[in-house]
């Protein structure tokens, strides 16, 4: 009985369309339409990245769960947003554990699931 102990890929890819890796993985090649995300809720942590449900994301807007903080929390300030989500800086006003709000736009996106 044989079994396969590694499997070793090389490549050397000239242009990244989403068909060609999905076949290459056994994968789908799907596109996501942008969408307006709102009040995604996330538990976060000073001096971490925040990752959201959607990446490619932009136009952030932050509040607190609870709704008692009227003014949003403020890029640059207190979190910096990344294509992948926010990350949540030492010094700003987010508190350690708290439960955040997060609405932004899903900006449209080639999307590739592996091994479908």
């Amino acid at each position: 009985m044989y079994s396969v102990k590694a499997v070793t890929l090389d490549l050397d890819i000239k242009t990244f369309q989403p068909e060609i890796i999905a076949e290459m993985t056994m994968g789908v090649a799907t596109t996501r339409a942008e969408e307006a995300i709102s009040d995604e809720v996330q538990t976060v942590y000073k001096g971490t990245l925040v990752p959201l449900e959607n990446i490619g994301a932009g136009d952030f807007i932050v509040t607190d769960e609870a709704g008692t903080n009227p003014a949003p929390y403020v890029a640059g300030k207190d979190y910096l947003p990344t294509a992948a989500g926010i990350f949540v800086l030492e010094s700003g006003a987010i508190a350690d554990g708290a439960k955040i709000k997060v609405s932004y736009k899903a900006k449209q996106a080639d999307i590739v699931n592996w091994l479908a």
